[in-house]
């Protein structure tokens, strides 16, 4: 039966040379084998792909590995860091569930031809909000103790030790509400510091967002993060308020204590700046990718080419591709580390460069300081990250097409028919064999076969070894690549 069903899917990818990719007929879901008991069990990621997700020695910020390259960021960070966006992305849309009334004005007139927001769509951002501004208000009264946190890590998992900085541990990690306003405000590099220095808490800006911590809390099946009972116990003796957001808004704390960070640092408006982001994310869903390694990779080489010629400070927020901002945000939550990076990189700026870059401005600062000189922001979006491209790059890394469609990069769906699909270079994989092309086209449609299994609440599929295809990430190369690093490497974890 196998070889039947290689030798239709041999004339099927004849017929296919001419088709765009975006447009490509992929094996049918029912071509995989249903997984029963005693089968291996298909995992998606592969676990392998987040065992570097460790924190280098604090003593050393800019520490290289053997092959020269940063120890941080590894591409395991960036996969953990993709994770963590679906957990905040399934918060989001959880808003709802948390039945918060609020009081809200009258819904504003239309004019008759006005395009409406769409009744479902307002409710859900009104409802958003809501929880965004409780979680601000619980992540001031975390913040306002976490000399306590450091003072209790210390004490009983540090030995009251100095040679290295204290990295939060699983049984400290806050609730994910208030880790989400933790991320958006260590995104702000110089808003971030100020803070550090005006409450007195110099080590958080040497503390590092906990990724180890994190990657130990995720149900990467089911993309949702729990804290451990130690945590929620700290956060209630600390706080005096429930880690559960939905006990919190049941039975608010009569009294919350004043915040010490400054009423100008709008937390609210940098947690909302992550939607868009965030929105990419989800759409692009490289966690559950066949290329999730290569892309990676790909993103992290392009990020230290931009960050060498300080490209990225010249750049519209929509013109930075998603894998190099994905890769930059992953740095800057490691303060001392970016710092320290940016140094290096503008000592060896030539002279005539349009200016230094001060390493811990955002990117507003660098736009406002950039010489009239500079050339104009590149277009945004004018290469596709969906899961084809990806995969054929895994292959030609020269690929490129415009992206399906404007304003949505599914990489399961499009809505554009065949005729309408922005043009592309038919002459680009000329240079691939059928055995190629049969096998990117295989390993996309098992990962979408997997990703509308999951979604359905059905056994995840199975690929056969007799089939003859494999998946773009071997096991093998995914632990010859990343060996877990020398315990000297990592700093202190409680």
């Amino acid at each position: 039966m196998s070889q039947l069903l290689n030798r239709v899917w041999a004339k099927v990818e004849v017929s296919q040379d001419d088709v765009n990719p975006h447009d490509w007929r992929l094996p049918s879901p029912s071509s995989y084998t249903a997984s029963s008991k005693g089968d291996r069990s298909t995992v998606i990621p592969h676990p392998s792909v987040f065992r570097n997700a460790l924190i280098s020695n604090p003593g050393s910020p800019s520490a290289a590995g053997p092959n020269g390259r940063p120890i941080y960021p590894d591409i395991s960070h960036a996969a953990v860091h993709l994770a963590l966006l679906e957990c905040f992305h399934a918060l989001r849309h959880s808003a709802a569930e948390l039945g918060i009334k609020s009081d809200s004005p009258p819904a504003p007139s239309y004019d008759f031809n006005e395009k409406r927001p769409q009744p479902e769509r307002e409710a859900e951002s009104q409802q958003w909000n809501l929880l965004i501004r409780l979680a601000v208000t619980r992540f001031q009264t975390w913040w306002t103790h976490l000399d306590q946190v450091f003072n209790h890590a210390a004490a009983y998992t540090h030995h009251g030790g100095h040679l290295r900085v204290v990295q939060l541990g699983k049984d400290y990690i806050p609730p994910l509400d208030v880790l989400l306003v933790w991320y958006s405000f260590m995104l702000e590099p110089e808003e971030y510091q100020r803070a550090c220095i005006e409450c007195q808490m110099p080590r958080l800006a040497k503390l590092c967002f906990p990724w180890p911590a994190i990657r130990d809390l995720i149900d990467f099946d089911t993309m949702t993060l729990a804290t451990t009972r130690p945590a929620e116990r700290l956060f209630k003796n600390l706080t005096q308020q429930s880690a559960d957001i939905l006990d919190y808004v049941q039975a608010p704390p009569a009294y919350t204590e004043p915040s010490e960070l400054r009423s100008a640092i709008d937390l609210l408006t940098l947690v909302k700046k992550q939607d868009t982001f965030l929105d990419m994310a989800h759409d692009l869903l490289w966690i559950r990718s066949p290329s999730l390694v290569n892309s990676l990779e790909r993103s992290w080489e392009a990020y230290l080419a931009a960050q060498s010629t300080d490209d990225l400070f010249f750049m519209s927020p929509r013109a930075i591709p998603f894998g190099v901002d994905l890769i930059w945000r992953t740095h800057r939550l490691y303060p001392a580390q970016y710092s320290d990076f940016r140094h290096t990189v503008s000592a060896t700026m030539p002279p005539n460069h349009p200016f230094e870059a001060d390493p811990d401005l955002e990117q507003s600062s660098y736009s406002e300081k950039a010489a009239a000189s500079v050339p104009a922001p590149r277009p945004a979006w004018t290469t596709c990250l969906c899961w084809t491209c990806e995969r054929i790059r895994d292959d030609l890394p020269a690929f490129a097409m415009p992206p399906k469609e404007a304003g949505s990069i599914d990489p399961a769906v499009s809505t554009l028919s065949a005729g309408s699909r922005p043009g592309w270079d038919r002459s680009q994989l000329s240079t691939l064999s059928s055995e190629q092309l049969q096998s990117i086209r295989d390993d996309i449609g098992f990962h979408h076969a997997v990703e509308g299994a999951r979604r359905q609440g059905l056994p995840l599929p199975i690929r056969r070894a007799s089939t003859g295809r494999v998946s773009s990430v071997k096991d093998s190369d995914v632990v010859k690549k990343w060996r877990p690093r020398k315990k000297e490497d990592t700093g202190t974890f409680v």
